[in-house]
């Protein structure tokens, strides 16, 4: 096993873990511009004029270059094309690659030139401008197309894994922000999680720290960290990782992975395998993908089987899952966890946490302590099960005192309630509200809802829109609103109260309103407002498919499923 690093001062220093020891094999006297591994072994190291050579199965050390380019500028990047030859750009905007004769052959032009290196992906080139512009290029044919463009800042590195870009780009000399870019869906995103480090996987089987950049191979690697901010890659085999201090990357690739974050706030991707995650202090993500991931990161002396493999955790905070359907669990820690696409379930427990649904249909239940709660797309819940008694808007912006800490809430659209006595509002969106235990109060408010009280004397109000309440369990009082649309109400077990505005002191109404179990048998009853049963005589009462319909004076109109009209008395209102 070998690893390299590759200095600021232009040295190529050879990793020995086991001895934890460097020796310097080679020295440029330069800066290096890039690093690329081919499959075949070959390390290859650019400067701002030539590319050298260096054989990894044989461990011999870059003799003469093996190109050299001549151009304003020099030498921006170098990486590997899909026949395992070279390509170099340059930073006027040349691409060249090396025939197999070893002739370099110019490819094509980036017209705007190019900054932090070049990417292949498939027959396709990818460079960033000095604009800022994100262009692709054909290397058959040359032909230069430009993609998106990246703004302000400066390109510290580009790189590819499988068909996407991770772009580093700096500004005003703060800390590199990487930008990923899909080239299957043509979209650019900021890529989460902690950024502190500098630098850019260049190839599967690279990664870049702040001082240089580390090669691992196949055959299970050994890593040992700086105190600065590490990136590490760790490819195929077995590998082993000890980041140190700092605010590091971990990636161990295929394999049974070890992967040790200890001091700083970590990232570990262990990849497909048996891994094993030790976090160490400081606040540590573990990035999983799969169609169907489960992590609780309240196990800490077991392994899991996560859909990604059986896998350890310990000490780590934050978990951040793939576009399946992932169920994440956190501890009594202040934990991110965050679904991204599928429909994720997502579990706080104490402490303040920040749940991050993502794309798909989520649920969210942050547990005791002030969390944060995002939905992202789709239809998304958020959970107050096991609470007593809460008080939830969906309404409110800020924070609110819910009864289990200082909750906000984003891009919710439905709400669970709790054992206790509960309050819950909805928003002007379609909003499904559930009180399930207690004598709970719902409130849809604007849009077309559905609420459930559960057991409990519950209150349901619709507000506006056609909202479907349903009472559950006991004497429950059910209020569609007034105003436009079709109310449907199910009182459930329990002497209920359905309530009808036929006129309101503004002049609102209902339009039609349908009670689908009214049993005047177990006490149901309905409310009228802006009418009574002295005006039962006025009311024109027939039979209609599967039930009664009354309508009043006004034209508004109350539906009875299962109810014959020759039955309908005044006694039933009120």
């Amino acid at each position: 096993m070998s690893v390299f690093l590759s200095t600021e001062d232009g040295r190529v220093l050879l990793l020995r873990p086991e001895a934890r020891r460097l020796l310097e094999v080679a020295s440029f006297g330069e800066a290096t511009t890039g690093l690329a591994v081919s499959a075949a072994g070959g390390l290859f190291v650019s400067t701002a004029r030539a590319v050298h050579r260096f054989d990894i199965a044989a461990g011999t050390a870059p003799g003469d270059p093996v190109a050299q380019i001549d151009t304003p500028g020099g030498i921006a990047g170098i990486d590997i094309d899909g026949s395992g030859r070279l390509l170099i750009g340059t930073v006027s905007g040349l691409l060249w690659r090396q025939e197999a004769d070893g002739r370099m052959t110019a490819i094509g032009q980036f017209p705007d030139g190019i900054q932090g290196g070049v990417a292949r992906i498939g027959g396709f080139a990818f460079a960033v401008g000095q604009g800022g512009t994100l262009s692709v290029m054909n290397i058959r044919s040359g032909a230069v197309t430009d993609l998106r463009d990246l703004g302000p800042g400066q390109v510290a590195g580009i790189c590819a894994e499988d068909r996407v870009l991770r772009i580093a780009v700096t500004q005003d000399g703060g800390a590199p922000q990487f930008l990923l870019y899909d080239t299957r869906g043509d979209t650019l995103a900021h890529e989460p999680g902690p950024l502190g480090f500098y630098g850019r996987i260049s190839g599967a089987a690279s990664g870049e720290i702040v001082t240089g950049d580390f090669i691992g191979t196949d055959r299970g690697d050994v890593f040992t960290g700086t105190p600065g901010a590490d990136v590490f890659a760790g490819h195929a085999g077995d590998d082993r990782i000890y980041a140190r201090d700092g605010n590091d990357m971990l990636t161990g690739g295929a394999g049974d992975d070890l992967l040790m974050g200890e001091d700083g706030d970590d990232t570990l991707d262990g990849g497909a395998g048996r891994d094993a995650f030790y976090g160490g202090d400081g606040s540590d993500w573990v990035w999983l993908d799969g169609p169907v991931l489960s992590v609780d990161l309240a196990i800490t002396e077991a392994r899991q089987v996560t859909g990604q493999g059986e896998d350890f955790f310990q000490d780590i905070e934050n978990l951040r899952g793939g576009d399946g359907a992932d169920w994440f669990a956190g501890d009594h820690l202040a934990n991110i966890l965050e679904g991204r696409g599928g429909n994720d379930t997502l579990l706080g427990r104490a402490g303040d946490d920040t749940l991050r649904g993502g794309a798909g249909d989520d649920f969210l239940q942050g547990g005791s302590g002030d969390d944060v709660m995002d939905g992202g797309d789709g239809f998304d819940w958020v959970s107050y099960d096991g609470a007593d008694g809460v008080t939830v808007s969906l309404a409110r912006l800020f924070g609110q005192q819910t009864g289990e800490g200082v909750d906000l809430l984003r891009n919710i659209e439905a709400v669970e309630g709790s054992g206790g006595r509960d309050f819950i509002a909805g928003d002007d969106g379609a909003n499904r509200l559930e009180g399930m235990i207690g004598f709970d109060t719902l409130l849809g408010g604007g849009g077309d809802d559905t609420l459930f009280g559960g057991r409990g004397f519950d209150r349901l109000s619709g507000g506006a829109g056609s909202d479907y309440l349903d009472g559950g369990n006991g004497r429950d009082t059910l209020d569609g609103g007034a105003g436009p649309g079709v109310d449907t109400y199910w009182g459930g077990r329990g002497a209920d109260r359905f309530v009808f505005t036929v006129s309101g002191e503004q002049g609102e109404r209902d339009d039609l309103t349908v009670i689908l179990d009214f049993d005047a048998a177990q006490g149901d009853r309905i409310d009228l407002v802006g009418s009574g049963r002295a005006d039962f005589a006025t009311w024109a009462i027939t039979d209609i498919d599967g039930g009664a319909i009354v309508v009043f004076g006004n034209g508004t109109q109350l539906a009875l499923a299962g109810v014959a009209a020759a039955e309908v008395s005044a006694d039933w209102f009120a």
